[in-house]
């Protein structure tokens, strides 16, 4: 009877045990044991730029020479000009007599975070047509990632910014245009714009960027010993 009674306390022992096993939280390694710390999500705060910053673009080296109200613009020696909100969204750039605007500027919402996404209405104008494109903005951070620049590597924000035409009722004026965008916060600058065919007026990569070294250099004069 005792040889029973044991075994079957050891049965019932066992059993408690699996069922703390599987109840034990994903990730967890054991009463003993410490979970692994959770995962940090990147994010990015919005920067912000004081007058006399320089931007150095394969489009043209580029100093900010105004603020006003939301846009930072910023000018090269040769008249070209950008404006971007204080989100950097683009909100005008002039080349000569060449332009492309949009009115209101797209919004973007920081911190910059994975996933994060937005839409709004806007139109959309260039100097090579006289026509107001009404069109609906969505834009979203697609994914944190390096990117490759004339400058060099950069973990960057990649926002992807797609323009829809409203189409005013007319089913053969409808089209699609998408712009993207890289936003390294070790820079503290967009690094790199691209898009299709009608968005090239916009694309840049940064030919030099101001990187912080990772420790200070130290040097230590020492007066020469007598001999």
């Amino acid at each position: 009877m005792k040889r029973g009674r044991v075994r079957r306390g050891l049965v019932f022992l066992a059993t408690l045990a699996l069922c703390a096993c599987a109840t034990l939280p994903e990730g967890s390694v054991g009463p003993r044991g410490a979970s692994p710390p959770p995962t940090t999500k990147p994010r990015a705060e919005r920067p912000s730029y004081t007058l006399g910053e320089r931007w150095i673009r394969s489009d043209g080296a580029y100093d900010l020479v105004r603020i006003e109200k939301d846009l930072y613009i910023f000018a090269s020696a040769s008249g070209r000009e950008i404006h971007l909100t204080k989100d950097l969204a683009v909100a005008r750039v002039q080349k000569g007599q060449s332009f492309m605007k949009f009115d209101p500027p797209p919004e973007f919402k920081w911190p910059l975070e994975v996933g994060k996404w937005g839409t709004s209405s806007l139109t959309w104008q260039h100097s090579w047509g006289p026509v107001l494109h009404g069109a609906t903005f969505t834009w979203k951070v697609a994914a944190y990632e390096e990117v490759n620049t004339i400058a060099g590597k950069f973990m960057a924000f990649r926002i992807v910014q797609r323009m829809e035409s409203m189409g005013g009722g007319r089913p053969d004026y409808m089209w699609k245009r998408e712009l993207v965008t890289w936003y390294a916060p070790e820079a503290r600058q967009l690094v790199k714009v691209e898009g299709d065919p009608w968005f090239q007026f916009l694309a840049f990569q940064v030919l030099s960027v101001d990187r912080p070294s990772a420790e200070p250099l130290a040097i230590t004069l020492q007066a020469p010993k007598d001999r």
